[in-house]
Parts: structure tokens; sequence; C-alpha cells
């Protein structure tokens, strides 16, 4: 063997993933966030995964009251839109659908920012300032979700095309730090002849981010974009 490609999460890194902020879009910590982002997470009946793990988990710590709640529907996250929707009913009756997912997938849905009732619109100073917080954070090995909502009209189902004029309501920072001995582990590799690459679904800069905290030497991080056009 002289190449090995190797995943990320729990190889890596110990794949123990924590919520380390539930953030408003100027970046500032929010209980409207966290309170939007777990009812998502603990309502959701797809996949079973360690980010939604970990919302769930601070919502206990938290102690959020998620029981005034009523599920009304879900449109089911998958790996094309890179989305999750959920419906849900509170107290006073309206629905109200919050979707979370990658963060460009989740703008593309966006034309507001802020609280779904009282949202301003989402022009390119916003955009650019969104943009610009997610570089940064994913430079420091933060995966980041983005976060919206909107309330929607009563109807027996939901799907795909009322995940439309979203409000963007900020961001969902999770940390998933380096497994103790990796780099050990690597440079008994290197020594041996065996170069490693990741192949991850994160995006380029949290992989840049982990290859350089572990010792993997970065010389070209290759999109799936990119790959595909290879």
């Amino acid at each position: 063997m002289d190449v090995l490609c190797t995943d990320k999460t729990g190889t890596l890194t110990r794949g123990v993933v924590q919520l380390d902020g539930a953030l408003d879009a100027r970046g500032q910590p929010s209980a409207g966030c966290l309170l939007l982002a777990s009812l998502n997470a603990r309502l959701q009946s797809g996949l079973a995964n360690a980010l939604d793990a970990a919302l769930v988990a601070k919502a206990e710590e938290e102690r959020l009251d998620l029981g005034a709640w009523r599920k009304l529907d879900e449109i089911p996250y998958d790996f094309v839109r890179k989305r999750l929707g959920v419906v849900v009913e509170g107290a006073d009756g309206a629905p109200l659908m919050i979707v979370k997912g990658a963060l460009d997938k989740v703008l593309e849905r966006c034309t507001r920012i802020g609280e779904a009732d009282a949202a301003a619109p989402l022009d390119e100073a916003a955009l650019a300032d969104i943009q610009a917080r997610f570089a940064r954070w994913s430079e420091q090995g933060y995966r980041v979700l983005g976060l919206a909502s909107r309330r929607v009209a009563a109807k027996p189902r939901y799907a795909e095309a009322d995940e439309s004029e979203l409000a963007f309501a900020g961001f969902l920072l999770f940390f998933d730090p380096p497994e103790p001995g990796v780099r050990d582990t690597l440079q008994a590799l290197g020594r041996q002849g065996v170069a490693v690459k990741i192949i991850t679904g994160d995006n380029r800069l949290v992989a840049r981010h982990v290859a350089e905290a572990v010792g993997i030497p970065v010389e070209r991080v290759i999109t799936g974009g990119e790959l595909l056009q290879m």
C-alpha cells in the first residue's frame, strides 16, 4: 500500500460531536435558534446522526420545554437537498416550518433574515456577512449548519416546494476534536511510505483545518464539484 484514503469523523477525529453554539444571523448566542434547532432535531424521524443527537443533548442540558410543540409534518433529509424540514405547531396554533442543513442549501431557499415574524430582506450585504462568518468558523474547524424558518399555511402535507421564502435565523456550530494519538499514527504511516488522503462530506475549509491539525500536509483540496468534471 502506498496510498490510504480515510474518512475524517470518528477516524481522524474523536467522533464525539458537541454543539458549541446556536447563534443568530449576527453571530450572537440565541435561545430562539437553539429552540428551533432542537425542535427540528428532536421531532425528525429520518436518519439518526451525531449532529441531531448533540442538539437534543443540549436541549436537555438547558431544560428546554419542547412539549408545548406538536409535529405536523416532515420533509426528510436527503443527500441532494442537504436540508431537513419539520413543520410544527405551537400554542398559538400557527404552523411553523423549521429548516436546517448545509448553509448554502439553506440560504438558497431564504429571501429574508431574522425572526420569521419580523424578518428583513436578505440582501447582498447580509449574504456577504453570512459567508464571511461561515468561512471564519470553518477555518477554525467548526462544522457550520444553517437554520431558517417561516410561517406556513395549514394543509395536510408539505413538500420541498414549501421550503421557500424562508427567513435565515442563524448558525449552528459543532466541533469534533482530533483523535488523541492520531498524529503519531500518521507519522508511522509516513515512515512506511504510505500517503494519507482524506475523503469527507464536510466543506473544504473544515477538511483543511483537520488535516493541518493532525499533521497531514495540504497540497491540494479537490471538491466534489471539481471531481465530477474530471
